[in-house]
């Protein structure tokens, strides 16, 4: 069996899991994409709490980003000791 899912530009692929990389990029797609959203008629306060969420988890996701990137360096320090 084959899964698929709807990607960004709404058509058909199969689906695999997105890497953290993968996600921070389509978070930033997103982001583009509401804040070109803004000139439209669209209610502040929905416009506000979509931000907030998108914030957020791109916060937490480049967070868990540099924790990765941490303890890749510490490994190439012992490594190199």
């Amino acid at each position: 069996y084959k899964t698929f899912s709807l990607a960004d530009n709404g058509q058909l692929e199969e689906f695999r899991p997105r890497t953290d990389i993968e996600a921070l990029v389509s978070l930033r797609n997103r982001t583009s994409q509401i804040e070109h959203d803004k000139t439209q008629a669209f209610p502040q306060a929905l416009k506000n709490r979509i931000s907030s969420i998108i914030t957020d988890e791109e916060a937490r996701l480049r967070a868990k980003f540099d924790r990765v990137l941490s303890v890749n360096s510490q490994i190439v320090r012992l490594m190199a000791n």
